[in-house]
This record gives C-alpha cells, structure tokens and sequence, in this order.
C-alpha cells in the first residue's frame, strides 16, 4: 500500500515555563491561527518539535511521543508541517502549575500543497468559532479534500480532553478583542472604527458605574 500524501492529528504542547501563559492568552495567540512546527535539538541530542506563532515566537514543545516520531517521519519525507492553534489550558499540578494548549497538525507532501493549504484555512475559520473539526483523515478523506481543491471539511469532530482536577480551559475560540485586533492588522477600518466604538462605550459604562456608586 502505497504510503499517504497527508497526516494529521490533534496535539497537546505544553509552555517552557508559567510565564509563557500571558503571552499564549493574548492577541498574538489566536485559536484558529496558523502555527508553525521547529525542529531543535536539545543537551541530550533529543529532536524536540517546537510550536511557534505566526510571527516566530515559540510557545511550547509537543508532549505525545508518537506524534513526535510521526512530524519526525514527515520531516524526512519533507513534507509541509503547520498547525492550527486550538485550546489553551491551565493546570496546577504538577506545581508550581503551567500553562499547556492543543493544536491540529497537518501535514503534506508538495504535490498537494495548494489543496492541503486551503483546507487548513477552512478548518481554521471553523476552529476560531469553536468547531473542533477532524483532521485525523482516512485515504478516501484524503482524496475528497484533494477532489474538492481543499474545500471539503469532514463532518465529524475531534472530542475535547478530558481534563482533571486542578485544570480549566481558558480559551477555545477567537474572542471579540482578538477579531478587533485582526482586524486592524489587517487594516481593516470597519474593524478599525469598531476597536474604537468598543472602547468608548466600555469607557461610558465605567463611568456611569462610578456615578451610580458614587451618588454623582
């Protein structure tokens, strides 16, 4: 059987120390956004896979040894290695606690790029708003995304962990500060004039707050 142009799975990474968790609750970790896979080599001549942000940034390493060996694989069969950011948690246990998330990783040979890639953006406008869509796909899933130039998304769902004691979940969909945020990245002046609409009438709210305390 011939080996598969594609891979594909859901991953737990967990940061490099608790005060990465700010930087994975902010705007420039953004759940449906495009991650990126580094490779690196540590004191012990382990191959860590690092999750890193679309602007370089690492933010953890992933967890699962045999999701390791399998971007290892498709490392040497060079194939195109992203992930989509999906869920970001907080554990205390083991102390002092640490901040973890999961991504779904994709992976494909150059042949199918263009059609691969438009299927990561589809599943990733899915996993903003909250929809954990499957990217763990059999040979006749393959060949649908392939058929449909990467605009077929499978119907089932990838099921949240189960998480324990000590553990919340923190974000799993892009929130309304982070689309205004996008937007003005994008340049986007409705996005642009809204960021603002919102922060003045949070602003009025504040203030009428104050005077209903205060008797003013």
């Amino acid at each position: 059987m011939p080996a598969l142009p594609y891979f594909g799975t859901y991953s737990r990474f967990t940061a490099e120390n608790k005060s990465e968790g700010g930087f994975l609750l902010g705007a420039d970790c953004i759940v449906g956004d495009r991650f990126d896979i580094e490779f690196t080599t540590d004191d012990e001549g382990r191959t860590l896979p690092w999750v890193s942000n679309r602007f370089g940034r690492r933010v953890g390493t992933i967890d699962d040894p045999s999701t390791v060996e399998q971007l290892l694989l498709c490392r040497a069969r060079k194939f195109h290695i992203s992930a989509l950011l999906v869920a970001v948690y907080y554990s205390d246990q083991p102390k002092p606690g640490n901040y973890w998330g999961e991504v779904a990783i994709m992976a494909y040979d150059d042949a199918h790029a263009s059609d691969f890639d438009a299927f990561r953006t589809h599943v990733g406008k899915k996993i903003a708003n909250g929809a954990r869509i499957s990217v763990d796909l059999g040979a006749q899933g393959i060949d649908q995304v392939i058929e449909s130039h990467g605009s077929w998304i499978p119907n089932t769902r990838q099921p949240k962990p189960q998480l324990e004691p000590g553990t919340v979940m923190l974000k799993d969909s892009i929130t309304l500060s982070e689309k205004l945020v996008e937007g003005s990245r994008n340049k986007n002046v409705g996005c642009f004039i809204g960021g603002w609409a919102f922060l003045i009438v949070m602003a009025v709210l504040v203030v009428a707050v104050v005077r209903s305390c205060t008797g003013a």
